[in-house]
Formats: structure tokens, C-alpha cells, sequence
């Protein structure tokens, strides 16, 4: 394997990382928006009748036109609410019996849409969300309100899954691309990546082992026409030992320091 193979993974993980960030930040605010637009929006048309054409009493309406809008239920408590805000933005919102919004949708003025599922405590579980970008991701949340699992489409036909700890640190990236390469990586606990996983569209599979500061210490890679290796580095990115075996069947065994006669 290469050395530009074997960087490949840190550069590809640290672009997703980065992304992944804004994406996050992104939901975040949405969600946060969302919030603030249904708590503040007040009962327009508490008491309005539409429908029953023809029905003695009920009233007609063709055209209603309004910046906001409630729906309430028998008791008179409110169960849909949707309006505009100032900054362009449009909103809707499914309230329970107890008045917490469990399903919020909308629009903001940067083009973003989100859709949103609330649990009982009113906090944001799961939000879904379009682009500008023609990114699509989708989020699912804890008790706490903090994305744990993050999956997304970008438009460049990349796709990616991350597992996101407690303290916010993404911990494993999955990702895929329109070439036909695939790659896993697991982080620890300070964002570094130590080990990755991808296979090729050509049908070749590596796996790195990576020590804190990031420098490769084992490599394993099968190839499509039957060979299999396994590499060790030291420190300084030095082979010291190699072994495999061949598409013929050949096998190789290090019984000298590659540091010494590479």
C-alpha cells in the first residue's frame, strides 16, 4: 500500500469531521428556532368554523390569508400552529393534550427545511433537514438534546454515517462515494482517527492501525488477485517487518529488520 493510500483515510475522515461539525450546528439551530417560533406564537382563529357547505350556521371561507394560524381541539386547547416569523422564515408545529409540540416543520430564510419529532419533555429527538448545499441530513438526538447519530447525502453523491459520543466527539465515520469506495473509521476519545477500514471499487481492502499522534503502525490489505499482507511500522514510518502470501501461494516471512535491509 502507498504511502498516499495510507493518508488518504485521515484526509477523507477529517473533511467528513468537519462537515459533519457544520451539519450538526446547523440541525442545532433549526431545531432551537423551531422552538422559539411555536412557544411565541399566539391564537389567531380560536373559535373559526370552516367547512360544511351547505349546513345552516357554519361559515364558508374560499381565501384565509394570515400570518399565523391555530387550531384548537374540543377542550379549545391548541393542537396545530403555523406562522411566519420577521426574518422569512415559516413554521408549523403538532402540539399533544399538554400543549408540548411533539412534530415541528419549517422553512428559514437561508432556504434550510427541517422536520422535527419531539418526545414528551418537549426536547428534540429526531430532525430532519435539506440544504442550500443539496446536502439532506438527519439527526437523532438523546435525552439531553445532543445529536448521537448523524447520517447524510451531500450532493457530490457522498454519503456518511456518524456515531457521536456524550461529550458532543464524533467516535466512528462511515462513508461511501460515488466510485465505489467504502471507509470506517473509529476515533478516540480526542477526535484522533485510529483505525480505518475502506475497500475499493477495484476490489482491494486495508486496514490501518494509527497510534496518537497519527502515525501508521499496521496495515493490512488483501488485493483482488489473492494476495494478503501485513505490515509493521515503527516511529518514525519505517517497514520493520512484513509478511503475506502470494496469488501463487507463495508465503513471506520476515526473518530480517526491514530498518536495516528494507
Amino acid at each position: 500500500m502507498t504511502d498516499a493510500l495510507n493518508q488518504r483515510p485521515n484526509t477523507d475522515a477529517n473533511s467528513r469531521l468537519e462537515e459533519l461539525e457544520r451539519e450538526v450546528r446547523g440541525l442545532r439551530i433549526a431545531a432551537r428556532k423551531q422552538r422559539l417560533i411555536f412557544g411565541g406564537m399566539g391564537i389567531l382563529l380560536a373559535a373559526l368554523a370552516i367547512g360544511g357547505a351547505g349546513q345552516p350556521g357554519e361559515k364558508v371561507v374560499n381565501d384565509l390569508r394570515a400570518k399565523r394560524l391555530t387550531i384548537v381541539d374540543d377542550q379549545g386547547k391548541d393542537r396545530i400552529i403555523a406562522g411566519t416569523d420577521q426574518e422569512g422564515g415559516l413554521s408549523i408545529a403538532w402540539l399533544d393534550r399538554d400543549g408540548k409540540t411533539r412534530i415541528g416543520a419549517g422553512t428559514d430564510k437561508a432556504d434550510n427545511a427541517t422536520l422535527s419529532w419531539f418526545d414528551r419533555n418537549g426536547k428534540p429527538r429526531i430532525t430532519a433537514a435539506t440544504t442550500p448545499t443539496g446536502a439532506a441530513p438527519i439527526a437523532w438526538l438523546d435525552h439531553d438534546g445532543k445529536p448521537r447519530i448523524v447520517a447524510m447525502t451531500n450532493l457530490d453523491g457522498n454519503a456518511g454515517v456518524t456515531w457521536i459520543d456524550g461529550d458532543g466527539k464524533a467516535r466512528i465515520v462511515g462513508m461511501t462515494n460515488p466510485e465505489g469506495n467504502a471507509g470506517l473509521t473509529c476515533l478516540d476519545a480526542d477526535s484522533r482517527p485510529r483505525i480505518l477500514v475502506t475497500t475499493s471499487k477495484q476490489g482491494v481492502a486495508d486496514l490501518v492501525w494509527r497510534d496518537t499522534e497519527g502515525k501508521l503502525r499496521m496495515n493490512a490489505t488483501t488485493e483482488p488477485d489473492g494476495g494478503a499482507g501485513f505490515t509493521w511500522y515503527d516511529r518514525d514510518q519505517i517497514r520493520r517487518l512484513i509478511a503475506g502470501v502470494g496469488d501463487d501461494g507463495s508465503v513471506i516471512l520476515p526473518v530480517k529488520d526491514m530498518k536495516e535491509k528494507p
